[in-house]
């Protein structure tokens, strides 16, 4: 069975989720399996900043046929800089909304931000989160209406909430593809174990992950009638297959970075190729100082909630031929 969303939470909903091979619908039971699949592109995608700032002009469009605004939650990282730039470049109207911890708690991130609002002469507006309190007084709830596992996503809901009624943009849903099953080789010499300089891969599929607890945003969204966009950068086919065409990642895919298992840090190297001097390499929440709520609450999300934790892979190369060719 499919169901109609409410809202485009990606670009004509091409990214679709859900159990057992029906899309959108409702996880009955821990048995049932978790699925997404994506659309088809609609044309050649361009280089993946052009692809960036197609989204931009995309869900500035959307927000006129809504007649509403574009609000970006900037918390600071590489990734919410870029979907910033694609918007402020361009010129298009947009509110930027950073979310301070209390205590300055989450100030590695948000100082970023700040610095390249001013830097930019960009208007932002500053919400303050006791998130300690959040979390023990609706961390419960909020995970109940989005099956969330992670109490660090939380605090995205809280925001998502004061904002209700825009356009509510994210940066998040890159691209994660990781390979699990490369063979490192390693050599035994004056008594250490180290690994040679030898390119010794062996050749097996890389994969792009999609893990169901992500959905906990949407869901949150779609609950509430939240007009959200949690993944700028899987928007749309264009840009996804713009970012899994770079180089680096056809390098990675064909084993020839050595001693690389994933596009963690690689995909760095696709982000400063188009967006230079990028202000902040390595992302922090804040929650870095919050363990402590993370510890006590994540074994109840578990219990509560444990089944929405499944991942989904993809094959890269059959990705790349879906996108291209559905």
């Amino acid at each position: 069975m499919h169901t109609m969303l409410e809202h485009q939470y990606t670009y004509m909903n091409h990214f679709k989720w859900g159990y057992n091979g029906s899309w959108f619908n409702k996880r009955e039971n821990e048995r049932d399996v978790y699925m997404t699949k994506f659309g088809q592109i609609e044309r050649q995608p361009l280089s993946f900043k052009e692809e960036c700032y197609d989204v931009a002009r995309k869900i500035f469009n959307y927000s006129i046929m809504k007649d509403t605004t574009v609000d970006l939650m900037f918390s600071g990282g590489s990734e919410s800089e870029m979907m910033v730039r694609s918007f402020t470049e361009q010129n298009l109207p947009i509110n930027i909304h950073i979310m301070a911890f209390k205590d300055f708690k989450n100030i590695h991130d948000i100082s970023h931000a700040i610095a390249f609002c001013e830097r930019n002469n960009l208007e932002y507006i500053l919400h303050e989160l006791d998130v300690e309190k959040l979390i023990i007084e609706k961390g419960l709830l909020y995970a109940q209406f989005s099956k969330c596992i992670t109490p660090r996503m939380l605090p995205h809901m809280w925001l998502m909430e004061q904002l209700k009624g825009g356009v509510v943009v994210m940066g998040m849903g890159e691209c994660y593809i990781s390979h699990k099953h490369v063979k490192q080789y390693y050599d035994y010499k004056d008594g250490r174990i180290i690994r040679n300089s030898k390119n010794d891969y062996d050749k097996a599929p890389w994969y792009l992950y999609e893990r169901e607890k992500i959905n906990s945003w949407y869901r949150f969204a779609e609950h509430h009638d939240i007009m959200a966009i949690p993944g700028f950068f899987q928007y749309t086919p264009e840009i996804m297959l713009a970012f899994l065409e770079e180089q680096v990642t056809k390098e990675l895919v064909n084993c020839e970075r050595f001693g690389k298992l994933s596009n963690t840090s690689t995909k760095l190297e696709v982000y400063e190729k188009h967006f230079p001097n990028l202000m902040q390499r390595y992302k922090k929440d804040g929650f870095e100082m919050l363990q402590h709520l993370d510890t006590e609450l994540r074994p109840e999300l578990i219990k509560l909630y444990g089944q929405y934790s499944q991942e989904y892979k993809i094959d890269y190369e059959d990705l790349i031929r879906k996108l291209r060719h559905g």
